[in-house]
């Protein structure tokens, strides 16, 4: 399955960074608009509604914003003029109509979820940073207008895919850059930092665990999997706190960052190494070449298996 909120967010967040970072000008305003294009070409009209906060960052540029979706036009309009011509109002009604409009609007996709879903993806979304959170609030970080513009950004994402019918978790992606920034710029400025990045480390005591229920929470919902703490593991954790504590005293918090970022980079290898060959084993539909039809599953599976089938199967009676 292709998932193309990935290069829609890389691209979106170089577009919106290029404005925050770039010198107002024709040359920004190209750049920034080509990135736009290309995130359109990736997810639609999304990066137009996640776009809004520049327009009034950006109102009394209007000679900037002009050659902006001027660059935008000339990079996305192609394509879309070629696909539609080619398919013609088909093209129109599922993508624009069922996949723009009918997500947010009813949830005939399947995906309705409560307001309050993207809370908890969030914060599992930024582990093992998550206690960075608690620096942001802080009155005099946003007299910066950059910090201002990041936190735009991210809060009117956040309203809007909250109050959308349909819900996924890959939806966050094009947020995580402004909030990434946002507490890089409050833990240069924190006094805090002595307990938070120590806190940081702490969590990845949790990885082994969270890497054991993943295969049963994938094939039967996080309510049937169960977590098993790795108390080797866990002290390994326990020392990269230690570590990023004692760097923080001694006022190096570039060290501290570098020590937690590289204890995430070797759980989450041991995590690829040893668990993905159990996914591909228990969750793959790569068997199913044989299958003449669907015992019970999950709809991920049902997708799985269908795909490698090369053909839609009906459900076992």
């Amino acid at each position: 399955v292709a998932i193309t909120d990935l290069p829609m967010s890389a691209a979106f967040g170089a577009a919106m960074f290029a404005l925050i970072a770039g010198t107002p000008g024709a040359r920004t305003g190209l750049i920034a608009g080509a990135l736009l294009g290309l995130a359109m070409l990736a997810k639609g009209l999304v990066p137009l509604v996640l776009f809004i906060p520049a327009l009034w960052f950006l109102r009394n540029r209007i000679r900037d914003l002009a050659i902006l979706f001027t660059a935008t036009i000339v990079v996305a309009t192609p394509w879309y003029a070629l696909v539609t011509f080619h398919n013609g109002t088909t093209f129109l009604n599922e993508f624009i109509w069922k996949h723009h409009f009918g997500r947010f609007l009813n949830s005939a996709l399947q995906h309705e979820r409560p307001l309050w879903f993207y809370v908890p993806v969030l914060l599992a979304g930024l582990f093992p940073w998550t206690p960075l959170l608690a620096l942001l609030f802080q009155r005099r970080l946003f007299q910066d207008r950059r910090a201002l513009f990041l936190a735009v950004w991210f809060a009117w994402g956040f309203l809007f895919f909250s109050i959308s019918r349909n819900k996924l978790p890959g939806y966050l992606l094009p947020l995580l850059p402004p909030l990434a920034a946002l507490m890089g710029m409050a833990l240069a400025n924190a006094a805090r930092a002595r307990w938070v990045l120590p806190a940081c480390g702490l969590l990845l005591c949790l990885v082994p665990g969270l890497a054991g229920m993943l295969p049963q929470a994938l094939a039967a919902g996080i309510s049937h999997a169960s977590f098993h703490l790795s108390w080797p593991w866990a002290f390994v954790g326990v020392g990269i706190s230690m570590i990023c504590a004692f760097l923080c005293r001694w006022g190096r918090l570039d060290g501290a960052v570098g020590v937690v970022a590289a204890g995430t980079t070797v759980f989450l290898v041991g995590v690829i190494w040893q668990v993905y060959p159990e996914l591909d084993r228990q969750l793959s539909g790569r068997e199913a070449v044989s299958m003449s039809c669907l015992p019970p599953m999950n709809r991920s599976q049902r997708y799985s298996t269908e795909y490698y089938a090369g053909k839609d199967l009906p459900d076992c009676k």
